[in-house]
């Protein structure tokens, strides 16, 4: 006590910052895995790997998404990741059973997420004569 007493008077409560979050950062990585690359263009493709999009919900195995997450540095385990997409309220919507190629895989089915489309500045560049 005589040594940590000056120490704790001190103590700074730090946040950390809100992008560090996980549940952030696993809605931004859901968003890139179901709009930002290629996507099935039937149900079929699901076993290619690939997120199936289809009036307003969006299908894919688990196991295929925790695999894009660790090529990202994703570090939560396989079952701590699906409880925290489980938990993504407004997004995730259920884990079903669909009939594919006479197999019934297990897919996760969530809202679909909208594209964010890259802008640029409106500003002009000044242009310098040489």
């Amino acid at each position: 006590q005589h040594f940590l007493k000056p120490m704790m008077q001190n103590l700074q409560s730090v946040e950390p910052l809100e992008s560090l979050n996980p549940t952030n950062e696993i809605i931004g990585l859901l968003q890139d895995w179901t709009t930002n690359r290629q996507s099935a263009r039937t149900l079929d493709d699901i076993f290619n790997k690939l997120p199936f999009t289809e009036d307003g919900f969006t299908y894919f195995r688990m196991e295929d998404f925790y695999s894009f997450l660790k090529k990202n540095n994703w570090d939560m385990d396989k079952v701590k990741t699906g409880n925290l997409v489980k938990r993504l309220e407004n997004i995730f919507v259920e884990e079903t059973r669909m009939t594919i190629k006479k197999q019934q895989p297990r897919l996760i089915k969530i809202k679909t997420m909208k594209k964010i489309e890259a802008s640029t500045s409106k500003e002009p560049y000044q242009q310098d004569h040489f």
